[in-house]
């Protein structure tokens, strides 16, 4: 038996050297960033001395090893140890081995720090069959930094090793007929002849990336996989894909390229909110947020808007989700992320890709992870842009001479005469001014970003710093505008041995927007005085000689809202031995809100009733995160299977304070920017804290890259139930069956099938977002004041406590089909999913003599999403200097209401029904215009000759038609071509879904403009068979129940180029010529054209007077040195 000796064999096993290092203690993070930017390396000269008269040569070579730092591998059985006379005084290395082994059949070959000792015989002509090789090497990228737990394989005979923490690997049962295999995730697989070692045993191998979709690396919870390994659903979206989109919050650059995720941007401002939604609504609270959980670089999002001039702490307080409420739309905690820095974004959707975060994850989760610098010399990228933005749609409304008459005609229908009081705009408005409000108060607007990047390093230390400025306006001409400016550091580092690792991310965002405090009146007469005077100043004058309130007051009342975000996470690890690994990761994020509401005396009328006073608010919210994450990693080959495990532990801690201070009673517009000088203050408070801890453990087995079995568990605690019921356990399975390579298969599968992959999971998580201290009696004051007791305001209990309900829960199966064909240029996904949330935890009636109308407590009510995607994506044209690449998504979403137990008592009866989604709103059924009287006419669903809209078992009256307010399917089309140093790409977005009926949005019962299809369709006469009712300036119970009935509802399905990006590169010799290595032109546009039956302004947005998702266009260029 063959006995391989490693150095002087007292090493178990075999181990590389490892020179001594002092790792140095952490105390700074400042400190940390000097050090690794320092690299110290020595070289010392070998001085070797020797005095040896017939000796062991193995003692000879224990004296150089000791004096020289280097370490002899051989096979004892293949080198002959004869006894050897050396005599050296003050020799280099190469001296001493010459004089060791001259005269002998021994050769040798230095690499790095080790000594390779082979038998000096001359190689046959045709090599023996069968003889045994030792090949050792290492394994690396292409930037030469080594892959640690890269597989390496003998393909005859299944067997191999992974390499270590050095990336370096050793054979010793390869034959000289073999073919070694070197896998690693995300690269593409070599196979390489073992004979290409016969002469020397070295073999180093330099792995290229995986350019197919199969095969490129996604990011998974706590780890790395591919799509031909995975056994969850995650997606991937590339920065590229986000970068080329002229769009502010990088969310936003996501909508319909995920199926089956549901994008909804709450306003057209580029720092407005953004409402996600993956796979249907599974709780029933609307109070419970439905956002997914956000992680950046390992650092979970605290999803808080910043809302217009006050503060959502309060909201923040009892959850962390979405929060509209305010003076504006608020601020997405996204438009603080420059999306340049992003490298890609992953989404989680099913149980096997979100268990791993437990309660967290419930919603699904988003991964997003930021760009690193590459080893080599340093690299500048700059890019600047600039553009406009254009309003897409108005509505047409009538012009003055239309107005009138319809006016005039709906006094006339209702009998009354008209007045100056009732009909300023008929008696006393030019009757000959003619303004299209919406265009008087939007246009265009400009938007313009720079951005520029520092990176480079070496194989040890890489770094990359990032910087972005960006402002854009929005299309009112009376609002101010967005302006953001981001920092970032990504910085790794690695010891010379591979053993101690770094990972360091760090972001800054300060942003900026200012707006004006009022919606914009779209609707006025066309004949209305202009909102300012011939001096610029606003315009009360001409408004209060015709007695009428002017509408433009909030042009004067101010929002500013100024927010900064700091982020940072740390990825600490350390390689035990090879294959196990212990890494801690650490994060804490702090947010900062800002905001400002100015209410001026100038704002005020004078033609109202004094007095007159100014007013002021500051708001200012809090929200800092800290999470703490330890690990343990541990990768094995087992025969032709590798073995993974993970196991960790979490500890969260989330706090959030918020303060409001009003000043009230300004007699002087310029004291208003201090609380100082208010004559009266009134202040109010809330904080909240939130914490949470849990374990968890994942094992993954691959066999053969055929099999593979994926199970997570976790042990979730949350500071949101009391203390009997603080834990839960979650879990999930995950399979996947690589068919193709079964023999049995591939023997009738046709030769253009590379893959076929069957895949599937099932697991259980629960959600724990019923807000902070639900279950505590909290004490304060209310509106009603109680009497003093002894001279003491009493406080009072504020909610109704339930120290006894526990995790909601969500359990998830899937089932997925993937193929791959033409060398996997092409790959189809199909994926159908079933979830149940039940445990729901919901308001229950309570009688009114506890003093709460209802507290919150679990339901067996229980919720169902079902739902279909399929996936398409390939490079149908690829050559030389062409090519064509393109991708489709669509999904199918179903949600449902199960069971609800007792749901006629409870708060829900009214908008809840067994069966029906729980997306939908009831109206009544609408049979159209009554032709004789001109009024809107309803289905007495109930039989009691009334039509009402509350009331009977279900508390809706006669309100039984449901509409489904969410998409009943989603699709997208992308496509890119190549020709040389051109691209072109265009993204399709396609949507089947009922929206808001602009037609009917108001009754315009005053003086308010309507629709020219809603003037033209009216009912006139007796007779009539009309679209729309009669015009009337009374409010009647027939023509107001039309809001509330199916009419008020569309077709708002719409197919719209969402964007379109072109691009060319300058010739290299051209770019050189002004010191830079690549210079790129770029042309983008969003939101370019819809396709649509819907008549609003916004199949997406679907509302009248905010500010609504405008068409991008903007020029760039891209240059780096």
């Amino acid at each position: 038996m063959n006995k391989y000796l490693i150095g002087n064999g007292s090493r178990p096993g075999w181990l590389w050297p490892v020179p001594e290092k002092i790792l140095l203690i952490m105390r700074l993070t400042t400190l940390l960033l000097v050090i690794s930017f320092v690299h110290v390396s020595g070289k010392v000269l070998s001085q070797i001395t020797l005095n040896e008269s017939n000796a062991k040569l193995e003692t000879v070579l224990k004296a150089i090893e000791k004096q020289s730092g280097y370490v002899f591998v051989y096979n004892a059985d293949k080198v002959n140890l004869d006894n050897v006379t050396v005599s050296l005084k003050n020799a280099t290395i190469e001296q001493a081995l010459e004089a060791c082994f001259k005269n002998t059949q021994i050769q040798y070959q230095i690499v790095s720090k080790n000594i390779v000792l082979r038998r000096r015989e001359v190689v046959p002509e045709k090599p023996i069959a069968a003889e045994a090789i030792l090949i050792l090497g290492t394994v690396t990228n292409t930037s030469r930094q080594p892959l640690s737990g890269a597989s390496v394989i003998v393909k005859r005979t299944k067997k191999g090793v992974s390499t270590d923490a050095q990336g370096k690997y050793l054979i010793k049962t390869a034959e000289i007929t073999d073919t070694l295999l070197f896998s690693y995730l995300g690269y593409v697989t070599k196979a390489i002849p073992a004979r290409v070692a016969a002469k020397s045993p070295i073999l180093d191998v330099i792995m290229e990336e995986a350019t197919n979709g199969l095969d490129e690396i996604v990011i998974q919870g706590y780890g790395k996989t591919s799509k031909r390994l995975a056994t969850g659903d995650i997606t991937r979206v590339s920065g590229k894909d986000i970068s080329d989109q002229p769009v502010m919050n990088p969310i936003l650059a996501l909508q319909g390229r995920v199926a089956n995720v549901d994008i909804t941007p709450v306003s057209g401002t580029a720092s407005g909110p953004v409402k996600i939604e993956i796979r249907g609504r599974k709780a029933l609270n609307d109070q419970f947020p439905s956002d997914p959980l956000y992680i950046i670089n390992g650092v979970p999002l605290t999803v808080l808007e910043v809302r217009g001039g006050t503060t959502n702490a309060g909201s923040a307080a009892y959850s962390r989700g979405y929060d509209q409420t305010g003076a504006g739309p608020g601020q997405s905690p996204f438009f603080s992320l420059n999306p340049d820095d992003i490298e890609s974004i992953e989404i989680l959707k099913d149980a096997d890709a979100t268990a791993i975060y437990g309660s967290r994850g419930a919603n699904g989760v988003i991964l997003i992870t930021t760009k690193k610098g590459q080893p080599g010399k340093m690299k500048v990228d700059a890019s600047f842009n600039t553009g406009s933005n254009f309003v897409t749609r108005y509505f047409d409304l009538l012009n003055t001479q239309q107005y009138i008459a319809m006016r005039k005609e709906a006094f006339a229908n209702s009998g009354v005469q008209p007045t100056v009081n009732n009909a300023v705009d008929l008696l006393v408005f030019d009757q000959s001014k003619d303004t299209n409000w919406q265009k008087y108060h939007s246009g265009s607007s400009s938007q313009t970003n720079y951005t520029g990047s520092v990176s480079g390093g070496s194989e040890l230390t890489t770094y990359r710093i990032g910087a972005s400025y960006g402002t854009t306006h929005d299309l009112s001409t009376i609002t101010g505008g967005n302006r953001r400016g981001t920092v970032s550091l990504s910085l790794q580092n690695h010891s010379a041995d591979q053993k101690f690792s770094m990972d360091l991310n760090t972001s800054y965002a300060a942003t900026s927007v200012d707006a004006v405090q009022m919606d914009v009146p779209l609707t006025l007469p066309p004949n209305a005085p202009d909102p300012f005077d011939s001096q610029g100043n606003l315009n009360f004058a001409a408004w209060g000689a015709a007695h009428a309130s002017y509408p433009f007051n909030g042009l004067k009342n101010t929002s500013d809202q100024r927010g900064n975000t700091l982020s940072s996470g740390l990825l600490l690890t350390y390689n035990v031995v090879k294959g196990l690994s212990l890494s801690t990761s650490l994060g804490y994020t702090n947010t900062t809100n800002l905001n400002t509401i100015i209410n001026p005396i100038a704002s005020i009328d004078p033609f109202t009733t004094p007095p007159f006073y100014g007013r002021s608010q500051f708001g200012t919210t809090r929200v800092s995160n800290m999470i703490v994450e330890p690990q343990l990693n541990y990768h094995t080959l087992l025969g032709k299977g590798s073995l993974a495990v993970l196991a960790g532990g979490t500890y969260q801690q989330n706090s959030t304070s918020g303060a409001n201070v009003r000043g009230l009673n300004y007699t002087d517009d310029a004291l208003l920017g201090t609380i100082t000088n208010a004559p009266v203050v009134t202040a109010d408070d809330i904080s909240g804290k939130y914490r949470y801890m849990g374990v968890f453990a994942r094992v993954n087995f691959n066999w053969d890259s055929k099999y593979i079995l994926n199970l997570n568990g976790r042990r979730d605690g949350s500071s949101r139930f009391g203390s009997d019921s603080r834990f839960g356990n979650f879990y999930s399975i995950g399979a996947a069956w690589n068919i193709s390579d079964e023999k049995w298969v591939s023997d009738f599968l046709p030769s253009f099938f590379s893959l076929v992959k069957i895949r599937g999971s099932y697991g259980i998580t629960g959600s724990d977002q019923v807000g902070d201290y639900k279950y505590l009696t909290q004490y304060g004051n209310t509106a009603i004041k109680l009497p003093d007791y002894n001279g003491i305001s009493p406080i009072v209990p504020l909610i109704q406590p339930n120290a006894d309900y526990h995790w909601q829960v969500n359990r998830s199966t899937e089932l997925a089909l993937e193929i791959g064909m033409l060398k996997d240029r092409l790959s189809l996904s199909v994926s159908a999913y079933r979830s149940y949330c039940d445990n729901q935890l919901v308001d229950f009636l309570t009688p009114a003599i506890t003093g709460f109308t209802s507290v919150i407590a679990n339901s067996p009510a229980k919720v169902a999403n079902d739902g279909l995607e399929i996936a398409l994506n390939g490079t149908l044209i690829k050559t030389n200097k062409f090519s064509w690449s393109a991708s489709f998504n669509t999904g199918f979403n179903r949600n449902r209401l199960l069971a609800y137990p007792n749901l006629e008592k409870s708060p829900y009866a009214d908008r809840l029904k067994i069966g029906t989604s729980v997306n939908s709103v009831y109206v009544l059924k609408y049979l159209g215009v009554d032709p004789l009287t001109g009024y809107y006419t309803f289905e007495d669903h109930n039989g009691d000759n009334n039509i009402t809209t509350t009331g009977g078992p279900e508390s809706r009256g006669d309100r039984y038609i449901a509409v489904k307010t969410t998409p009943d399917f989603t699709g997208n089309l992308n496509q890119t071509f190549r020709y040389k140093g051109f691209s072109l790409s265009a993204n399709f977005y396609l949507v089947k879904q009922r929206g808001r009926n602009s037609l009917y949005n108001s009754i315009a019962t005053g003086a308010t403009n309507i629709s020219l299809e809603r003037y033209l369709t009216r009912w006139q006469k007796p007779g009539d068979q009309a679209l729309t009712a009669k015009l009337s300036v009374v409010t009647t119970a027939e023509n107001s129940l039309i809001l509330q009935s199916d009419q008020a509802y569309t077709d708002a399905s719409f197919i719209r180029l969402n964007s379109i990006n072109a691009s060319g590169a300058l010739p290299k010799n051209w770019a050189k010529q002004i010191g830079a290595s690549n210079i790129n032109f770029i042309a983008s546009a969003s939101n370019i054209f819809v396709i649509t039956k819907y008549k609003g302004l916004d199949p997406v947005v679907q509302s009248v007077g905010s500010a609504l998702p405008s068409r991008t266009v903007t020029f760039g260029l891209n240059c780096s040195f």
